[in-house]
Formats: structure tokens, sequence, C-alpha cells
């Protein structure tokens, strides 16, 4: 579908926020969700990328949506982005792929967010404070949220006041000491996790997801595994479709045979995904 840009603001630090107007597309998608984007005045990169979403919305006018994304400069179809203009001509497709869901009866959510990995989980966020659900299911009693945000500076925090907003308890940490906490954001995770319940209370029934590097995602599966918590993980691969015909985008996961023999499968980032088990996932 054809897009055209309407803001494409330059936050700082390589990050950007770029509003699109679309015809003929409802403001509608699920948390973890993506759009294969690419710009129409040139042909190097040829194939599209793929966007988290951050936020949709009704445009300004009409049948029009406004689909919000964040993206960092890192390559050459990220920094063609970041040049173009309100007006520009965008191709989309989209929303594509699975999203994370909330299982009924979750207490507290766990959001993991590392630099540009921010999107998918400040959209759940956002969307359990709108609904008291997460992807899908009916609304229900909102569970609480905490929020951990790393990066290698402050810079490299994003969305910290979005966060708030949406009602979750925040805490972040940075490499180099710059906002937060001094070292990984998994840390905080850790030291969430070993604090004991006030009280003597059983510790709350609760979820992780998260988005982030490939390392950090690993590290928190690893912990969620540790502690017994279900994790859900925003995985990212190189796609040049994003609807399982290149099969670009595999990603190893855990199988069992049906004689119970474990072995490997490939499951693909774009139709499968992006959104995974972090314990089915061969890091």
């Amino acid at each position: 579908m054809d897009g055209r840009v309407r803001e494409n603001r330059d936050l700082g630090h390589g990050y950007y926020r770029v509003a699109i107007e679309t015809e003929g597309l409802r403001p509608v998608f699920r948390p973890g969700q993506f759009f294969m984007l690419r710009v129409l005045n040139g042909s190097d990169p040829l194939l599209p990328r793929a966007y988290s979403i951050y936020r949709m919305a009704r445009g300004r006018r009409g049948r029009r949506a406004r689909v919000d994304l964040l993206y960092k400069v890192v390559g050459r179809g990220t920094a063609q982005l970041a040049a173009q203009r309100p007006g520009a001509a965008l191709d989309l497709l989209g929303p594509l792929g699975n999203a994370f869901w909330v299982p009924p009866g979750t207490a507290e959510l766990l959001l993991v967010a590392g630099g540009i990995g921010v999107p998918p989980v400040i959209a759940l966020a956002e969307a359990v404070a709108a609904r008291g659900c997460g992807a899908r299911g009916r609304p229900s009693q909102r569970p609480a949220m905490v929020a951990f945000l790393g990066g290698r500076s402050k810079a490299d925090i994003l969305c910290a006041s979005d966060f708030r907003r949406a009602g979750a308890r925040l805490h972040v940490a940075t490499e180099d000491g710059s906002a937060g906490r001094r070292g990984l954001v998994t840390d905080l995770l850790e030291g969430h996790l070993a604090g004991q319940p006030p009280r003597g209370r059983p510790r709350a029934s609760g979820a992780i997801y998260a988005c982030g590097p490939p390392g950090m995602l690993q590290r928190v599966a690893e912990v969620a595994g540790a502690h017994g918590i279900p994790c859900q993980v925003s995985m990212e691969a190189p796609m040049g479709c994003g609807i399982g015909i290149c099969m670009g985008c595999a990603v190893p996961v855990r199988w069992r045979e049906a004689d119970g023999t474990p072995g490997v499968r490939y499951r693909l980032c774009c139709k499968d995904g992006p959104i995974f088990e972090g314990s089915e996932v061969l890091w």
C-alpha cells in the first residue's frame, strides 16, 4: 500500500520517529506486529525493511490511518528513511506477524527493552493500560507492569515517559552509568526477581516480555527459565519479504520428535514470529 510521510522527527543520537499516513487501512494492530517499508524515490536498497509498530491511530481525513514507527539509523535503508521529508512516498505492507499475548490470570508484566527494542514493548504496555489485556483476550483487570529499560548511555533510553503514563513502574540501567543504574538491564530484571515478596506472600503470577539485542534476549530467556517464569521475546532477523516467501529469516528452535528425541527445527521470524517463547529459541 502507498503511504506518505507526515512527520519524520529527529530525536537525536541517530534515533527518529516517523509518522506515515495511508489510505484504506484500519488503525488497528496487535502489540509486536510490524510493517515492511520501502522508500519509493530510488531502487537502492531494493528490498524493504521491517519496522516494529510503535503506534497506530486514525489519520486526519476520511479513511486514512496514521502509523508511527521508531527507528535508529544503522545502515542504508534507515539512512534513506531518515532523509525523507513530509509528503515523501513510501511503500508499506502490514501489519504483519504474530503478537505478544497475556495469558489469563497474569498479575504482573515484566517489560524489558534494550535501545531501539522499545516499540513493541511500549505498544504492549499501552494496550494493557487501555484495555486491561494484551494482544488477545477479553478486557479484564489490569495487571501490574514493571518496565526495565537499558542502553549504552542515557541517549539510548527511549519512551521512559510513555511507560510511566501507561502506569508501569520504571527501572533504568545504562552501561556507562549516565542514567539509572550502571550495568545491564538484565541485572535489573534479576534483582527484581531475586527480591522477596512483601509480608511473605507468594510472588504474583507474572510473565516477561522483551525486545532488544540478541545477547540481551538470550540472557532474559535464561533468567526467566531459572525462575520458572513464562517469557516472550520479539526477535529480529534479516527479511526480504515479510510474508514467508524468501525464507531468509529462519530462527532455530528446539523441537522434539514423536519418540521424544530432541532436535532442531527452523521457524520464520516474519510468519511464525516475530514473537517467540524464550524457552523455544535455540540461542
